[in-house]
């Protein structure tokens, strides 16, 4: 049996290193998302045109470039090979 005090303890450092990780997964996207705009602008594209060429509807490239989330492996291939 773990002592509650030990459990607790364990516990918090659980949640703490899942927390940390959330807020890097989180910067990450952030990143992600702004480096993918910028690349877009450089082009000359909208977020339309773009959805377009890697096969996503418009939305999909605004949930990226705002950190909502990563695209998938198959669209990330097809993005760093675009660029």
């Amino acid at each position: 049996n773990i002592p509650t005090n030990d459990f607790l303890c364990v516990f918090s450092m659980v949640l703490i290193d899942t927390t940390s990780l959330r807020q890097k997964l989180s910067t990450k996207k952030i990143c992600f998302g702004s480096n993918l705009k910028y690349l877009r602008k450089k082009t000359g594209l909208n977020q339309a045109e773009f959805a377009e060429i890697i096969g996503k509807k418009k939305s999909a490239v605004g949930y990226y470039e705002s950190g909502g989330g990563f695209p998938d492996l198959n669209i990330a291939k097809q993005i760093s090979d675009y660029f």
